[in-house]
């Protein structure tokens, strides 16, 4: 039923020998909000993965996995390399972010263009986006990092590699949080702009 139904957040359950995970991570252009939304069904035996929308990331593992079938064998690292590929696939998504909201304050020290706001307003949805699917994804390794949920398989020694991608999502976090706070104040930036410029205007 949970598998059925997208526009989830990022959640660990367990059931049983099984754990169901829903984990996201970013996808290229032209992808419309930049996400993959990923079902994991986990074991000791298997590893399933869903996903609706592309996902270089797994596909990578995928392809490392038949390179070296013995990645295979390990469930729990496995499981790892799945998660910790969906969480490294963000930092392309946050270098992206980091050039656009450069070029944002280029424009703003010299002259605002028209639409420039709308451009930031666009900008703040994409930061928004990713924040609302990273940071539930970061609480919810957390988790099996500290043990809190059991995961088939993944004893103190797996945890560590799990304390990893959680110690990533962090980042990712941060970063976001970041660029909010920048967006914020590149709109303040552009209504003082345009405001300064109205007044020279009406005293013209």
């Amino acid at each position: 039923e949970d598998i059925q139904r997208q526009g989830q957040r990022a959640k660990v359950e367990e059931y049983g020998d099984m754990t169901y995970i829903v984990a996201f991570g970013a996808t290229p252009p032209p992808d419309h909000d930049r996400l993959v939304e990923v079902h994991l069904l986990y074991s000791e035996h298997f590893l399933l993965t869903l996903h609706r929308d592309a996902s270089p990331a797994i596909d990578d593992v995928v392809r490392r996995c038949s390179i070296r079938p013995e990645l295979l064998e390990k469930g729990p690292l496995l499981l790892y390399r799945v998660l910790d590929a969906l969480t490294d696939s963000f930092f392309p998504a946050m270098d992206e972010l980091d050039s656009d909201i450069d070029e944002i304050d280029s424009a703003l020290s010299t002259s605002p263009r028209d639409g420039l706001q709308g451009e930031i307003f666009e900008l703040r949805r994409r930061v928004v986006a990713l924040r609302r699917a990273v940071t539930p994804q970061r609480d919810q390794i957390s988790r099996i990092a500290t043990g809190a949920v059991e995961v088939p398989g993944v004893d103190a020694d797996a945890r560590r590699y799990f304390r990893d991608v959680e110690d990533h999502l962090i980042r990712i976090a941060e970063l976001l949080d970041g660029y909010r706070d920048l967006l914020a104040g590149a709109n303040d930036v552009y209504l003082a702009t345009v405001s300064n410029r109205l007044n020279a205007v009406t005293k013209q």
